[in-house]
């Protein structure tokens, strides 16, 4: 059951505002979504089933994407940096373009992060990645937050 879009105005719009917190239930996963304040702005970080885990974010080649993890994919911030033309300059002097290219040195270094800059980008991935997405809230998503965490396969 998707959001209606008066649903998704009131998340964005509690997403937009400090301290402001709403809970998911995603392709089966729990996810909670809390804005906070960090260097005077504002941002949302994203917690899949409890926590955000170290195990989850992925660094590598944009070539190399399809070894993201689904989490990684599904709910955490995806940002590509293009390496700086002072750098390639110097390594094709060091190693030759031929070189260059086989080390890959020319494409994005792309990562995932749980965090999102506006409500508005992590409502956008949010749609974009998952099939199902149902709104719950806090006793809901605590409640089956509980559950999950006594099934003996969570502790993956």
């Amino acid at each position: 059951m998707k959001p209606t879009k008066e649903q998704w105005e009131e998340i964005k719009i509690r997403l937009s505002n400090p301290y402001g917190v709403r809970f998911f239930l995603c392709d089966g996963y729990l996810v909670s979504a809390t804005c906070f304040v960090e260097k005077m702005r504002l941002s949302i970080a994203v917690c899949v089933d409890g926590h955000i885990s170290g195990i989850n974010h992925w660094v590598g080649k944009e070539s190399n994407m399809g070894e993201m993890s689904e989490i990684s994919r599904k709910f955490l911030a995806i940002t590509k940096k293009y390496p700086d033309q002072k750098s390639v300059k110097i390594s094709e002097k060091i190693f030759g373009k031929k070189e260059c290219k086989k080390k890959g040195l020319y494409e994005a270094t792309v990562s995932t992060a749980p965090f999102f800059k506006t409500a508005e980008g992590f409502i956008a991935h949010l749609k974009r990645q998952n099939e199902s997405i149902e709104v719950l809230d806090y006793e809901d998503y605590r409640s089956r937050l509980a559950q999950k965490m006594e099934t003996p396969d969570a502790a993956q």
